[in-house]
Formats: structure tokens, C-alpha cells, sequence
């Protein structure tokens, strides 16, 4: 498939293949940001411009198929969010893209986000990064019972990292 070289008719092309969010046209679209730079910056400006949910939750799919990379910028933004589904959708999909290089930014959310749904996907992400470096990050909140009711939860998601990641790294 040829990609127009007019920037508008490019975002028409990409947010015609978004809408439902179908999987063949995200597999689709996947396979054009992974050989058209511009398919996947126009993802990236859906993600980062639009305000229907169910078109940035396509744009992140196909973009984290083809660019993980790429999120970093939008998910660092998103993280920083006031809205707890934006903070949780950075954090899981971090972890589920590889988007490692939000390793910092996720351990300091796990620490300071008063959404326990946040801070949930935070210690998953931590486990699914696997990085050794967060296993202090990760035991200071296996216990902590300041958070409440939703305290098991995410000291259970704390444990099942660190389990991650110790497993990962035995040899």
C-alpha cells in the first residue's frame, strides 16, 4: 500500500484503519508504521492529539508493534496525567511494549501515585522490564500498609516481580 504524501490525508489514512480498533486493520496499520516513518508519527500525534479513547488504545497497539520506542515520549506524558486510565494504560503497556526506558519514571509512580490501580500496573511493568535495579524499588513495597484495602494487591504485584526478575536472572 502506497502512503500519500500529504500529512493530512496521512492522518485520514491511519485514523481510517483505527476506527473499532479492529485487529486486522491494526495489523495492517503495524505493518505501515514499520516501513513508513511518517505512518508512525502520525500514531504518535493521534496519541498524544485525539480524545476518543478507543483511538489512541489502537495507535498505542500498532505503535508498540512496530516502534516501542516511540512511546516513551507519549507515555512519559501520559504518566504524568491527571486522569488514573492514562496512568495505568502508560504503566501496564510499558511493561507489555518494552518500552524500557521508563524504568525510572515507572519506579517513581509506584512510589508516589495515590491510585492503587497505578501502582499495581507499576510493579507488573517493573517485573516485565526485569531489570535487577529495581528490586530495592520494588521490596520497599511489599509490605507497605499505607495503602489501604487495595495494600495486598499491589504488594502481591511487588512480590510477583521480584520473583520475575530473580527468575530471569538464575541461571
Amino acid at each position: 500500500m502506497t502512503v500519500p504524501e500529504n500529512p493530512e490525508s496521512n492522518r485520514q489514512l491511519v485514523a481510517q484503519y483505527l476506527v473499532g480498533n479492529d485487529d486486522a486493520n491494526i495489523a495492517r496499520l503495524t505493518e505501515l508504521a514499520r516501513d513508513e516513518p511518517g505512518v508512525a508519527e502520525q500514531l504518535v500525534q493521534i496519541i498524544d492529539a485525539d480524545e476518543n479513547e478507543e483511538v489512541p488504545a489502537g495507535a498505542i497497539r500498532a505503535l508498540g508493534f512496530a516502534r516501542p520506542a516511540l512511546l516513551e515520549q507519549p507515555f512519559t506524558r501520559m504518566l504524568g496525567s491527571n486522569d488514573v486510565t492514562q496512568r495505568a494504560t502508560a504503566a501496564r503497556l510499558s511493561g507489555t511494549f518494552g518500552v524500557t526506558a521508563l524504568k525510572t519514571a515507572v519506579e517513581q509512580q509506584l512510589g508516589t501515585d495515590p491510585s492503587a490501580n497505578v501502582r499495581y500496573w507499576c510493579a507488573l511493568t517493573l517485573g516485565m522490564i526485569g531489570d535487577m535495579s529495581s528490586l530495592p524499588v520494588l521490596e520497599g513495597h511489599t509490605q507497605d500498609e499505607a495503602w489501604g484495602d487495595h495494600q495486598d494487591t499491589v504488594a502481591g504485584a511487588a512480590r510477583s516481580a521480584i520473583l520475575e526478575i530473580t527468575e530471569r536472572a538464575s541461571p
